[in-house]
């Protein structure tokens, strides 16, 4: 992957594979980290669909096992899990602890939008609207109704077919997601809405195009282009722009409404700068959940007042947005999550260990359904160091390249042959350290 930001974890630069770019990324990192310190891993097919739903994994130190789905581990009870699912029983359990909410009202599918309208009338606007039921992926939320006609709007969008919903206050705030782990706070990011910075030069398309190649970078985001769509265009024609506009020097232009596409938002580290305030509220909201242990809690705050409330807590956060954030530095989550479940394990460095696994060859043995099980090989004793040589001279042809292979081989070690130019090439080689003080005597 080339390009990878110098903020980003070093020890993930080009370890994650293509199959497990987007949705994958957060089971795979946290998968590798497990695997890279030398816990056995498996991973198990279960009931139901798509990669996140259907495929979980185990880790284990041979005494001990975990089974992870996603950032989820197993500490995290069936009955937290429950509540976390329900927009309805998570503002109870909160308001019972005294955990600032918006305050709202929950609606059953049966109830008509003529119903949902007349309270929203009532209690006035702005106000938010989102599904009772819920993955913690922010989808079908929309946020800052103004008044009849975009509640109508947006039930529309949200009711396709009769679903439960919660209406609540619009907290005026930004977005954040703060994940907690055993009573601490150890990363919170700014979800910032979609927006572009001006040069003086570029118009918003060509702006927009640079930061989808951006994000290009990022494997969780390298398959979620932001796409110039109507509703874009509508809402540049709110603040007097188009797309063909040319924004000044250092100006930013947002693309979409704070709340909604929540895809497209742009992640900022902010774990060392949010106030204890906000990061205490995120605690209380963890631990007024019984049987969470850890996960993201989603808030909107208000930075000026130092005021927050709290709009959701997930049970299976992604954290993927703290592994690899648009700006800021990048929070090890996976090293924290493993040290937590497997203590004994924390000075067995997954830094140390630059391998991964066959991630694509998973997937697709259980999309095809040649497994419902598949324990990944366990790496090597002793294959924890990597080292580059660059050789120079005119005779590195491909005989001299099969012949290096063949040294590798003989030698049980792995790595690669690059070219740099006419004149040099690059031996990347991984293995035991004497093993490889051998066949560096070999040049």
């Amino acid at each position: 992957m080339n390009n990878y930001k110098s903020e980003w974890l070093p020890h993930l630069k080009q370890a994650v594979p293509e199959a497990a770019k987007g949705k994958g990324t957060c089971m795979y990192i946290m998968a590798l980290e497990g695997w890279r310190r030398g816990l056995e891993l498996k991973f198990i097919k279960k009931k139901g669909t798509g990669l996140l739903k259907s495929v979980a994994f185990s880790l284990s130190d041979g005494k001990n096992e975990h089974v992870f789905n996603g950032s989820r581990g197993d500490t995290v009870t069936k009955e937290a899990i429950k509540i976390c699912t329900s927009k309805g029983l998570t503002n109870k359990y909160l308001a019972e602890a005294n955990v600032p909410i918006p305050g709202g009202k929950a609606f059953a599918k049966e109830e008509s939008n003529d119903n949902i309208i007349n309270y929203a009338n009532k209690v006035g606007y702005p106000l938010v609207i989102k599904p009772s039921d819920s993955d913690g992926g922010g989808a079908g939320v929309i946020t800052n109704i103004k008044d009849q006609k975009e509640m109508e709007s947006a039930l529309l969008k949200v009711r396709v077919k009769p679903i439960s919903v919660v209406v609540e206050r619009f907290f005026v705030g930004e977005d954040f997601r703060v994940y907690v782990l055993d009573g601490k706070v150890i990363g919170a990011f700014h979800r910032r809405a979609a927006s572009v910075v001006g040069d003086g030069k570029l118009n918003i398309k060509e702006l927009l195009d640079q930061k989808n190649s951006a994000r290009q970078l990022s494997p969780f985001l390298a398959k979620s282009s932001i796409k110039i769509d109507e509703n874009m265009k509508t809402y540049l024609q709110k603040q007097g722009m188009n797309v063909f506009d040319i924004p000044k020097k250092g100006e930013r232009v947002f693309l979409r409404r704070n709340g909604e596409y929540f895809k497209e938002r742009d992640s900022i580290n902010v774990t060392e700068s949010l106030s204890p305030k906000m990061k205490n509220i995120a605690i209380e909201a963890v631990n007024a959940i019984p049987g969470l242990t850890h996960g993201g809690v989603d808030m909107l705050i208000n930075l000026e007042k130092d005021e927050g409330v709290v709009n959701e807590v997930n049970s299976r956060a992604q954290i993927s947005n703290h592994v690899f954030p648009v700006e800021g530095e990048a929070v090890d989550i996976p090293k924290y999550l493993i040290d937590y479940y497997f203590p004994n394990s924390i000075n067995d460095k997954a830094t140390d260990v630059p391998f991964n696994f066959d991630f694509k060859l998973i997937v697709d043995s259980f999309e095809k359904g040649f497994a419902t099980e598949i324990k990944v090989p366990s790496i090597p004793i002793g294959l924890k160091t990597t080292k580059r040589f660059v050789l120079t001279g005119s005779n590195f042809d491909n005989k001299f390249r099969k012949w290096v292979q063949r040294q590798a081989i003989k030698q049980n070690i792995n790595g690669y042959v690059r070219t740099i130019n006419q004149d040099s090439i690059s031996i990347v080689v991984a293995g035991s350290e004497q093993v490889i003080n051998n066949f560096k005597k070999n040049y």
